[in-house]
């Protein structure tokens, strides 16, 4: 192959890489507001502060949190930061078999980059103790291309048992409403 015909071939798709990677980088999410609720049979205390779109947050449990812990996570996206919203995305998640497993899902990056970010457990059940986050952000790699720019509400509730079912109890719930750019 000659050189002009490699250049041909080569120079277009590093162009179009570059292309790709300036347009991620100039997403960002911004957190507009928060409101987050606890149950206090297990829960001692939980604040969340947010500066800058960097989470920081603390849990003190009051008891041994059991291997059965989820996440349900539901992201909606609507016209404005008031809404209305509908729903966009939602996915339940076995935090404890989530993060015991070898497979690298984005839901696994999530909960790794909490992890890495603080003093989150790396396996079930919890401890009794004092949990932290500081200064956290979601990078760009976090946010999936297929999430497009505007105003989202998010709900996180983390739990043990089935939502809907009696087992169901509310560990930690937020409701975040943010823009991603």
């Amino acid at each position: 192959m000659n050189i002009r015909r490699c250049c041909q071939l080569i120079i277009p798709g590093l162009l179009w890489a570059w292309y790709l990677r300036a347009a991620r980088a100039t997403r960002s999410l911004q957190i507009e507001s928060h409101k987050c609720d606890y149950n206090g049979k297990y829960i001692e205390s939980f604040n969340v502060s947010v500066v800058e779109n960097r989470i920081s947050c603390e849990l003190l449990t009051k008891v041994r949190i059991p291997s059965a812990v989820k996440f349900h996570m539901g992201l909606e996206r609507g016209a404005g930061p008031l809404g209305p919203y509908n729903s966009f995305f939602q996915y339940d998640i076995d935090y404890c078999k989530t993060v015991g497993s070898y497979r690298k899902t984005l839901f696994k990056k999530w909960i790794l980059s909490v992890v890495k970010g603080g003093q989150f457990p790396r396996r079930c059940p919890w401890a009794k103790g004092t949990y932290s986050l500081r200064d956290w952000e979601l990078s760009d790699e976090l946010i999936p291309q297929f999430i497009v720019s505007g105003h989202y509400r998010s709900k996180i509730i983390t739990h043990l048992g089935s939502l809907g079912s009696p087992t169901y109890e509310m560990l930690v719930e937020c409701v975040i409403i943010s823009q991603l750019i």
